[in-house]
């Protein structure tokens, strides 16, 4: 990996100045086999009935409500962990984060991993009753009813799965969601399936939702999650929003998939580390596309009927459990042949960092139509690690947008096309971690980048002085302070508890590639 020249560590906690220190190619248009799928499972068709809406209500007025439930009570003690004017100030601010930090008032001090633990519960209510004033409330809805599965699976009364549409900008994605559970969920939360069809794009299509062909596979689709499935659990199976271009990994469907999962976890009691993602033949290259660009979103991926190039930085999968069904004869655009490269480029990334739970099941005989059922049953085992000792990441746009951070990695580009490939490692034994950082690229330049890294006691004690080395240099040494405003911001920014950290370190790249 080529080196960084030169890096300027400052700790920026934003509750004051610590220390410094010196130191791809679209996928080919076609179509999954539904009618196979249909004469298979006997499909009867699936109903979309509106999606329910609860009314949209401001996170302040809930607590004007709780003010006058505790009236009489001292301020300071009426809001548990925040005062009942902390929790409005923290209410108004989650509403509009780009104003500045509420100033001013006793805020109550994170001295210890446990008031950090406090902290995340009491802004996760405040935030969660925030949002409920924006779209993804509306449009997305409360939970589900438990789907009644005894609709005669070849005929007669259809499956009555709910759904809704969600609003992206210019385009608007239909959904269903098929909620699955013989038994109440387990007490951390139940399952998420983000599930994607076949299909492809037709520029000819009269509409953006016209084409007979990806309404026919998002049939397929649901009745697969309603029937096949092995998973309970609750799964979102959106249809293409634009059947003129076709691809799942378009910059308004990672918004959707952000969307969905943010309002999982808090309206739908979606388990933060129990989320995945699949898809069949355009779903599947929609899956090996987004899994690496929304790693730290899933605990597993199962493509189906598809692969993917070298384009595809496939090694940012280190943590996320991966595996591909795929036909021995599914040769059209050298599916096959792709699927066993792209294992073939994770099993080398494992000799590099470790890690890298990924099975390839090519069956045999099979062509594009193949058994869709094994890949959930194996992906389902397996839960997101939040807080991984290592993390690869090749940070680059995809279809311009970026994530601006990845598990307890952040990066703030100095281009929106500038890629940054960084890989970290935690030290628990000697309260350190290191970070490497090279271009993606020979050619691509890091001036400008800035790292962030993300902290908390459960990834190194805070209660000690921390290190942060670059190449085996130490660029960074001292004590760093847990701070509410840095952990409110890192709640907001990815909408996770899981993912909320009271320390963020800045440093700066200087130089170039």
């Amino acid at each position: 990996m080529k080196k960084a020249r030169a890096w300027m560590w400052i700790a920026v906690l934003r509750c004051g100045l610590l220390a410094a220190s010196q130191a791809p190619a679209d996928p080919p248009d076609e179509a999954a086999p539904a009618a196979a799928v249909t004469a298979a499972w006997g499909v009867a068709g699936a109903a979309v009935s509106g999606a329910e809406e609860r009314p949209a209500e401001y996170g302040m007025k809930a607590l004007e409500r709780d003010a006058a439930t505790l009236e009489g009570e001292p301020e300071d003690e009426a809001g548990g962990f925040f005062s009942i004017a902390q929790r409005r100030a923290l209410a108004d601010w989650f509403g509009d984060r780009e104003q500045p930090w509420p100033g001013g008032g006793d805020w109550p001090a994170l001295e210890d991993g446990e008031a950090v633990r406090q902290a995340v519960d009491a802004l996760w209510s405040i935030y969660r009753e925030a949002e409920r004033s924006g779209p993804s409330h509306r449009e997305l809805g409360p939970l589900p009813d438990v789907l009644d599965t005894s609709a005669s699976p070849s005929g007669g009364r259809p499956l009555q799965m709910p759904g809704g549409m969600l609003t992206l900008g210019e385009y608007r994605m239909p959904f269903l969601l098929v909620r699955k559970e013989t038994a109440p969920p387990p007490a951390g939360g139940r399952a998420l399936y983000l599930c994607m069809h076949g299909g492809g794009a037709n520029p000819n299509a009269d509409g953006p939702h016209s084409w007979p062909v990806n309404t026919r596979e998002w049939q397929a689709q649901a009745t697969l999650a309603a029937r096949r499935y092995a998973g309970e659990g609750l799964y979102f199976v959106p249809r293409m929003p634009d059947d003129r271009r076709g691809r799942w990994w378009h910059a308004h469907v990672q918004e959707a998939f952000d969307r969905v999962i943010e309002h999982g976890l808090r309206e739908w009691q979606v388990d933060p580390d129990r989320v995945f993602i699949l898809g069949i033949s355009e779903g599947a290259f929609g899956t090996l596309i987004l899994a690496p660009h929304m790693a730290d979103r899933f605990a597993g991926a199962n493509a189906m009927a598809g692969g993917e190039t070298d384009q595809v930085p496939a090694e940012n999968l280190r943590n996320v459990a991966l595996r591909t069904d795929v036909g021995e004869n599914d040769t059209m655009f050298n599916r096959v042949g792709l699927a066993r490269e792209y294992h073939a480029r994770l099993e080398a990334a494992r000799g590099d960092y470790g890690g890298y739970v990924h099975y390839l099941n090519v069956q045999p005989g099979r062509g594009h139509a193949i058994d869709y059922t094994p890949g959930v049953e194996w992906m389902i085992r397996h839960r997101r690690d939040a807080r991984p000792g290592t993390v690869v990441w090749t940070a680059r746009p995809l279809d311009g947008r970026r994530r601006s951070a990845f598990y307890w990695l952040g990066l703030q580009p100095a281009r929106p096309d500038q890629r940054v490939r960084l890989v970290g490692r935690l030290l628990p034994e000697q309260n350190a971690l290191e970070i490497d950082a090279a271009p993606e690229l020979p050619e691509d330049s890091l001036e400008g980048a800035r790292v962030r890294v993300l902290l908390d006691d459960a990834l190194l004690d805070l209660d000690r002085e921390i290190t942060v080395n670059l190449d085996g240099r130490r660029v960074f040494h001292g004590r760093a302070q847990r701070c509410l405003e840095t952990l409110a911001r890192t709640l907001a920014e990815r909408g996770d508890p899981r993912l909320a950290f009271p320390v963020e370190i800045e440093g700066e790249i200087e130089g170039g590639g």
